[in-house]
């Protein structure tokens, strides 16, 4: 199954919007998402079809265009004449008109899919499945950016996707709209919302207060957040993108300047901001310098960023001197690091190994919660794989060992 990721404009700047989708498709997107809110069926009022107009000129990518307005059928003309490629509805707007609505698109020449929100059951979708285009199913409500995924959204997809298998479309494009973690369960198309001129490059780096990385950061590809006291070790270094802290340990005001300046007694770390603001803007892949050494209670913190990133389903590594550090769950590959050590620990509870190929020793079955055994190991393969059920967390020495 090839998943196809289809970022959402919705919080770009309405004034650059045909740069932002120009930028989108350089950075390999399959398609761009228009989330169009007319202020009654969701309560905030976004952009129409002459947004749609104004970019169609700037991509070739198909404009798929979410319709959270009250009788969308009196919109779909003008969207056609806009552009658009891909009309999506809501079940919970068109009620009994669903079908005839999504014939009508259909007849205009446009693809056209069909959304349910959270609340509605899942199964409301069935009776459409052989005419529509594609299937929508929200993960969050609608209306607004930055919420947080509903778990609950991972057994209505499966339900979904057993369906389509059982009434012969395996190949049924379904789509989330609000979060990530959803691959393995059929997803075959992803929008992301909130920031996502940030996540073109789909990578994001974080550099924290502790200490200094020595080495090169390439960030050329990625969207840079730095945290308060990094800017001393990162600036001239790495180009910043956002700064974010109290920065009372510096002597300067950081470029560029941040947006708002947290006091030191809230609820979480800087890191931790960082790491969500990056989730919510839908980057695939972090990586975290600076988080190693100098103070111990800044590691142990970190530690937990990782885990953080593990429950929403995003590789978040931490990268030290000495090692790198990653959360993971499933199949898990390691590429060119032979002949280094390599510590394997439960995270959260136990995790059970299901196999494993290229390790000096074999693993056990069972890495109990609280229990060394046979943690440690090195690698002897170019490639080396291993299968977990249950959170681990994975250490990578830098430097090589014999076994």
């Amino acid at each position: 199954m090839k998943i196809k990721i289809a970022p959402s404009i919705l919080a770009s700047d309405f004034a650059k919007a045909g740069e932002t989708v120009e930028k989108l498709e350089k950075c390999g997107a399959d398609y761009v998402h228009c989330d169009v809110m007319d202020g009654s069926f969701v309560p905030p009022i976004t952009f129409g079809h002459q947004m749609v107009s104004s970019i169609r000129p700037h991509t070739k990518l198909p404009l798929d265009c979410h319709l959270m307005v009250l009788h969308p059928e009196t919109h779909f003309e003008e969207f056609r004449k806009a552009g658009a490629d891909i009309v999506t509805v809501h079940v919970e707007a068109c009620k009994n008109n669903l079908i005839d609505n999504l014939r009508k698109i259909k007849s205009l020449g446009m693809k056209c899919g069909a959304v349910v929100n959270p609340d509605t059951p899942i199964e409301k979708l069935f009776d459409c499945v052989p005419l529509a285009d594609m299937l929508l199913v929200m993960s969050v409500f609608p209306g607004y950016g930055g919420q947080k995924f509903i778990e609950e959204t991972l057994p209505r997809l499966e339900t979904l996707r057993l369906f389509c298998e059982k009434n012969g479309y395996p190949d049924k494009d379904i789509e989330v709209d609000g979060g990530d973690r959803c691959g393995e369960h059929g997803v075959s198309r992803r929008r992301y919302g909130k920031n996502d001129r940030k996540a073109s490059g789909l990578k994001a780096i974080i550099l924290l207060n502790g200490e200094p990385y020595e080495k090169n950061i390439d960030a050329s590809d990625a969207y840079v957040y730095c945290c308060d006291g990094a800017y001393a070790w990162a600036k001239g270094r790495v180009k910043i993108d956002e700064t974010l802290g109290d920065f009372d340990s510096l002597d300067e005001v950081p470029t560029p300047a941040p947006k708002e300046v947290f006091p030191s007694e809230k609820n979480y770390t800087d890191g931790e901001i960082a790491l969500l603001r990056a989730i919510d803007a839908g980057y695939s892949e972090i990586e975290i310098y600076g988080g190693g050494g100098k103070r111990e209670d800044h590691f142990i913190g970190n530690l937990h960023l990782l885990y953080r990133a593990c429950e929403r389903g995003v590789k978040a590594v931490l990268v030290t001197n000495y090692a790198k550090l990653f959360a993971s769950e499933g199949r898990i590959e390691l590429n060119g690091e032979k002949g280094k050590t390599v510590s394997v620990a439960p995270f959260g509870g136990d995790a059970h190994i299901i196999d494993c190929d290229g390790f000096y020793y074999r693993m056990p079955e069972t890495f109990y919660y609280g229990s060394t055994r046979g943690i440690s190991n090195v690698v002897v393969a170019d490639k080396a794989t291993f299968s977990t059920k249950g959170k681990v967390l994975v250490f990578v020495n830098n430097e090589e060992v014999r076994a």
